[in-house]
């Protein structure tokens, strides 16, 4: 599915459009995140992003870039995303429990495996043999799937955060597709980055945006979880091309690393892991004094390094055994960064300075 300059516009723009429209009609019928709880935003906001980069996405498969030349190797992961986003939108505005939802996001998983053939065949080379899963790659491709799905809702905290997390793994994800795919994919991961883009208009926070307008939600992290799973697997997951399954651990691995620190903690305290709370990596920096337009930044910048390494490594041939340990010290140290938060707190005080704004 090809892709031009112009249709990148045309998406971006019926983006844009659909989340200003779709935010209008969220108002009028009460679709509304109220803030409370672990929902630390000051106002009412409708959660009508996902819906918003759906719709864009959409219009752009069946208009502009031609519904006619869609790859039929796709329309899993279609049928796939546009449930989730439906089931997604019910949760938003009517509540679904946490087990109701994990279900769902198992069955979209098995979907994927099943009918699209989504496998993780290989975790890579180490001290020189190959890690290969054979019949443990469908349920290792299932728990990678539906962990990444509930990370990134759980990344979900901050105004900009999720959005544009998935912006720079979309990004990321089309070059290693021109790379290692011969462009296969290119074009529908640049459509879902002008949806985004078009979405962050109204999310991420600048000096012309106080704060959010509209919500990400849970169809719309979701949506996005699904797709840059898909493609990293599709991608990387068998690990036949130039780039590494582990170059693909660094660009992953922040929000999942922050999920799986979180769960253990939750356990040991002897909690559920499913249970919410306000202990992510977002909120110390947060309760450091830094805004949410700050944090938002500081943790896409820390994204952005981690996955171009995880690509320069890669494509330089660092082993990936060398390559494993490095994501072992960077795990080591946000588990450290979040349990020893009253001591990380004062560091970063320091390094914020004397505050200036509450952007």
């Amino acid at each position: 599915m090809g892709l031009g300059l112009g249709g990148f516009a045309a998406t971006f723009g019926v983006a844009v459009a659909a989340t200003f429209l779709l935010r209008r009609l969220a108002w009028r019928l009460g679709w509304v995140d109220v803030p409370g709880g672990r929902k630390q935003h000051e106002s009412l906001v409708p959660p009508v992003g996902g819906l918003s980069i759906g719709l864009a996405v959409l219009i752009g498969i069946l208009v502009v870039a031609d519904a006619g030349t869609v790859d039929a190797s796709i329309l899993p992961l279609l049928a796939c995303l546009f449930s989730l986003v439906a089931l997604g939108a019910i949760d938003d505005f009517r509540g679904l429990s946490a087990r109701l939802r994990l279900l769902a996001h198992v069955a979209a998983a098995l979907l994927l495996v099943l009918w699209g053939d989504l496998r993780i065949t290989t975790l890579g080379t180490f001290l020189g043999a190959e890690v290969e899963l054979g019949l443990l790659a469908i349920p290792v491709t299932v728990v990678c799937v539906v962990g990444f799905i509930n990370a990134l809702n759980m990344f979900d905290g901050i105004d900009g955060l999720a959005g544009g997390f998935s912006l720079v793994c979309l990004l990321w994800l089309a070059i290693a597709a021109q790379v290692d795919a011969g462009g296969t994919g290119v074009g529908l991961l640049l459509l879902f980055a002008a949806g985004v883009a078009g979405f962050l208009l109204f999310n991420l926070r600048h000096r012309f945006r106080r704060r959010a307008t509209v919500f990400l939600g849970d169809a719309g992290s979701t949506m996005l979880a699904v797709v840059i799973a898909w493609y990293a697997i599709k991608i990387g997951g068998s690990g036949e091309g130039a780039i590494p399954p582990l170059s693909y651990a660094w660009l992953l691995v922040l929000p999942v690393m922050d999920m799986i620190s979180l769960t253990m903690r939750r356990i040991r305290r002897g909690h559920s892991p499913l249970q919410a709370d306000r202990e992510h990596v977002h909120h110390v920096f947060m309760r450091a004094g830094y805004s949410p337009s700050e944090t938002a930044y500081i943790l896409l910048g820390a994204t952005a390094v981690l996955g171009s390494f995880g690509l320069i490594a890669g494509l330089a041939g660092v082993p990936q055994t060398v390559q494993a340990l490095g994501l072992l010290i960077v795990f080591g140290l946000h588990h450290y960064f979040i349990t020893r938060a009253w001591r990380t707190m004062k560091v970063l005080k320091r390094m914020r300075g004397p505050r200036r704004s509450n952007a």
